[in-house]
Formats: C-alpha cells, structure tokens, sequence
C-alpha cells in the first residue's frame, strides 16, 4: 500500500502478518554474507514463529519456502556484495567511530558514502506502508540510536529523513517510534544540532511523528516543543521557519487547548516580529500559523488588539504590499481575515 492512499489501521496491537517482502529486508539488514548466519536467521525466523502463533505451521512453512526463493534469486544476481553492505554498513559504523586508530579520509568517505547510499535506499522501500512495519518488526529500528548520533551529519540527516517517511501517515509506526522513546532525541536534534539540514529533518521527523497522532503531540509539548519551536523560528533558515510554521498551525488545528499554551507564552509578539521584519518568503507560513491561533480564541484576539503592538497598521500595510501579486494570494487573504477578525472584535468591544 503506497502513502497517498487512505487506509485503516489498529494501532492498539502490532499485525501478526508475515510477508513476501518482510524477507527480502532481512537479507539486507539483518544477514551477514556467511552460510552459518543464513542457517541461523532461517531457525530464529521459524523460532519467532512459533512465538506468535503455535498453530500456524502452514504459514511457517510458506515463509520458509519465500525466504529461500528469495535468497537463491538474490544469490544468482551477485547479491554477496550487496548484503554485505545492508547488513553491515550500518551498524559497523558505531564501532569503527570508536577505534582509537582512524582509517583513512578516503576509506572512510567510502564508508560513510555506503551507509548513505543504504539509508537512501531503506527510505524509498519504506515509501510502502507495508515495508515500513516490515521494517520495525524485523528490528530495522535498532539502527536510529547509531545514525542519530553519528559525527556525519549526511548520515544524521538521511536516517531522520528514513524515520520521517517511516512515521508518514502511518499509525503503526507513530506508535512504535513514540514508544521506543525517540521523540525526546528528535527535539534535542532540533535544538543543539550545528547542521541546519540536519534541524530541519528532525523538524520534518517531527511533524510527521505528532501530526493526528495526539499522544505525540502531548509527548512533543512536555519536553518543551513550543519553546524550541519557537527558538527556530528565530534562525536564518527559511526552510526551519515555514516547517515550524506549519507544525504550529496543524497542532493548533488539532487541539485548541494549545492556543492557550501558546498565547501564555507570548506567541502574537513573536510572531508580528516576524512580520514586521522586510517582506520575505515564509511570511505566508507565519500568517497562517497567527491566524489560526486568533480563530475562535479570544485571549489571542485580545492580545493582537493591543495599541502597542499595531497589528492592524501592519496588516493594513502588508494587505497594500501584496494585493494584486497571484504569488502572494493566500498572504493577502490571510491578512484580510486577520484584520476583519480583529476589527470586528474591536468594534464590538467598544459598542458594548
């Protein structure tokens, strides 16, 4: 099943399915290319069988059956090579950057190229529902603690980039991730990482992770999200600024009692200082993220309403600046709900 299709699914148990393809990823994650580690994979896969379901000899069988239709196909292809390098690559990484004595640059540039190469590949077949909890189930997750932390921020960014598309709409793994205790690492990632890619991957993990998944969301807020969300919205990085945009609009959509929290924190002072800095591209972004706040909350209108701020003046301006350009439609209508909402309120207040 493909990410764009909708679909239902329990994420209250893990699926007890095996398939085809769940083999296929073993031979490239989990095999070395000896025959003893062949044999061992074989008995612990039937092992593990057994464990699910003492009754299902007839499945066992079959997937013993896939399982070397896949390894002889793959043999005759040359496959050698290639499970050497999915099998190892990875987690030979963690011990090699420990050794006391170090390779050299040009070896490890290959290395490091092989393990990008792999990750690159795991995140395109993950692209599959399926293979994405194919992949949890075989233990592909045991990987994140190694390239989260690895000195190659290339191979930081990539294994963020896997875990996203892992998480993508997909409640299975949203439960697995949060449950293996990834998230507080993420967010750290997104706070101290020097690697301006590196953040806005953890970022884009992130909201892959929290969106319409609510236990995530609350797990985000509790290791002080907001506040670091905030904290990129102050760099340089426009990518990190319409990412953080974005995931402030979708939890406040999701959840109103967010707004509160956000509102407590001084989120319209932030926010209109962005705006008020020379028009750029991810005004658009930050526009919608305070319009959602002010819809239908009446602290956060509050607070857009104070003479000191001159929200209005600077909605009146930016609705003067971009009126007329097809490129910043949906700023300019942003602005104009703004400044109808705040006006109306304004009125009202003082009619009453």
């Amino acid at each position: 099943m493909k990410r764009g299709r909708a679909r239902s699914c329990k994420t209250e148990t893990l699926p007890k399915s095996s398939r085809p393809k769940l083999e296929l990823l073993s031979l490239f994650l989990l095999m070395d290319s000896s025959p003893m580690c062949t044999h061992r994979l074989d008995h612990e896969y039937v092992a593990r069988e057994d464990r699910l379901d003492a009754s299902c000899v007839t499945t066992r069988m079959c997937a013993k059956k896939v399982w070397l239709r896949t390894n002889n196909a793959y043999k005759k292809r040359e496959v050698k090579e290639v499970r050497w390098k999915k099998a190892r690559i990875i987690k030979e990484e963690k011990s090699k950057s420990q050794k006391t004595v170090v390779a050299g640059v040009s070896e490890q540039k290959k290395e490091y190229t092989q393990a990008i190469n792999c990750l690159e590949e795991l995140r395109d077949w993950c692209e599959e529902i399926d293979l994405a909890v194919d992949f949890h189930k075989i233990g592909g997750f045991s990987i994140f603690p190694i390239v989260l932390q690895h000195p190659d921020s290339d191979i930081r960014w990539r294994g963020l980039d896997l875990m996203a598309t892992l998480v993508q709409n997909n409640p299975y793994c949203q439960v697995a991730i949060l449950q293996e205790g990834f998230l507080p690492q993420i967010v750290t990632i997104l706070d101290k990482d020097p690697d301006p890619i590196t953040r806005t991957k953890a970022l884009y993990a992130i909201s892959c992770l929290v969106r319409t998944y609510e236990p995530a969301q609350e797990e985000f807020v509790k290791h002080d999200g907001f506040s670091i969300l905030l904290k990129a919205m102050q760099s340089n990085v426009e990518k990190l600024k319409v990412k953080a945009s974005f995931l402030l609009t979708t939890m406040c959509s999701s959840n109103t009692k967010y707004k509160d929290t956000l509102c407590a924190m001084g989120i319209v002072e932030q926010l209109l200082s962005h705006l008020m800095q020379d028009h750029q591209q991810e005004h658009e972004h930050i526009m919608a993220a305070l319009l959602c706040l002010v819809r239908d909350h009446l602290p956060t209108q509050a607070q857009c309403r104070r003479p000191e701020l001159n929200l209005k003046g600077v909605l009146q301006q930016r609705i003067k600046a971009v009126d007329g350009k097809d490129e910043h439609r949906e700023e300019f209508e942003y602005a104009q709900e703004l400044l109808r909402i705040i006006s109306e309120d304004g009125e009202e207040e003082g009619q009453r």
